[in-house]
């Protein structure tokens, strides 16, 4: 089924559900359709500890660790491009592991603009990371 007939079947309510938060990091779902809750995580220094569905308080679980990585402010000033790429396959393998949909970990790496800020001298930079 592609997205425009997916999107002709949805009600309006169940669109809002969608893009509406059923809970902390957590999207709304469309059973009647098959689509899932898509499960999100962000984090300044790596995937973000698990917390209850409706409240801010951690989940106490004494399993519940992941590594405690450098905020992509530092990443950056590496400029290091292989650094840069271990650094993203960490944060995808324990998201992925953590059972998470969709990761937003910072802008540095999405944008383009980053890479003309003025004085820079790796205008190709964004792009290749």
């Amino acid at each position: 089924m592609n997205q425009k007939n997916i999107i002709s079947k949805l009600t309006l309510e169940e669109k809002i559900a969608m893009i509406h938060a059923a809970g902390l990091f957590r999207s709304g779902a469309v059973k009647r359709l098959n689509i899932p809750s898509l499960v999100m995580s962000d984090g300044p220094s790596g995937v973000r500890q698990e917390f209850e569905n409706d409240s801010w308080t951690p989940i106490d679980d004494t399993t519940d660790f992941v590594s405690w990585l450098p905020s992509n402010t530092c990443l950056c000033t590496t400029w290091n491009p292989n650094l840069a790429h271990k650094f993203g396959e960490v944060l995808g393998n324990e998201a992925r592991g953590r059972g998470k949909d969709v990761s937003e970990f910072g802008d540095y790496f999405r944008t383009q603009r980053w890479n003309q800020a003025p004085g820079c001298d790796q205008p190709n930079l964004g792009k290749d990371i």
